[in-house]
């Protein structure tokens, strides 16, 4: 149930981005007052810290979301609220898009890791503290080397294909439905990022 609340609230801002009071609430004057933004930004991250650190909260879980949906609505109007454009924010871009594949392989991938240094390894020998320079570097070398094979050949060729066969499925609905979809189209070429974003971040 808990979980199904986290749901709710990015559903709810999905729907809510297409409003007029969504852009006439929008804090703009955080995108002008950098140090302002940066301690927002960072107190929403800090109290977010804090509140996973309390394990006896009863309430954990609702804070927890309160606090990511302020987050990505804040990242949703896609104006520099949070981070302003610059290699930061490239990189945070950059780390997010394969985000997903990130988690699915970082197990597999440090498995491998010591496969391959036990492969290489002398007989019976004993991975100790001297180890763990090599097992992380070559584990992070694996990690984004086979997650960037899976971004470029895995998730976006189905991403694609996935949208084809959507707008496909949308092509052949009544045109009163065709309609109503355009209008919600429209509303999230406004906000893209918006209707991209999903309880995460």
């Amino acid at each position: 149930m808990k979980m199904k609340r986290a749901l709710l609230l990015g559903v709810a801002l999905a729907v809510w981005s297409g409003t007029t009071s969504y852009r006439a609430l929008r804090p703009d004057f955080l995108s002008s007052r950098p140090l302002l933004r940066a301690a927002c930004f960072l107190l929403l991250l800090i109290t977010l810290a804090a509140v996973t650190a309390a394990q006896g909260l009863s309430i954990r879980t609702g804070i927890i979301s309160c606090i990511c949906a302020c987050l990505v609505l804040l990242a949703s109007h896609n104006r520099g609220l949070l981070i302003q454009d610059g290699v930061m924010r490239r990189l945070l871009t950059f780390l997010g898009a394969r985000s997903y594949g990130l988690y699915l392989i970082h197990g597999p991938a440090f498995f491998l890791t010591r496969e391959i240094w036990y492969k290489l390894s002398p007989e019976n020998a004993v991975f100790g503290p001297e180890y763990s320079l090599r097992f992380l570097a070559a584990g992070l070398l694996l990690l984004f080397l086979l997650n960037e094979i899976n971004y470029r050949f895995v998730e976006v060729p189905l991403r694609l294909r996935g949208r084809a066969i959507a707008e496909r499925f949308e092509g052949s609905r009544p045109r009163r439905v065709q309609s109503l979809s355009a209008s919600a189209r429209a509303a999230a070429d406004v906000h893209p990022s918006a209707t991209a974003s999903h309880p995460s971040s």
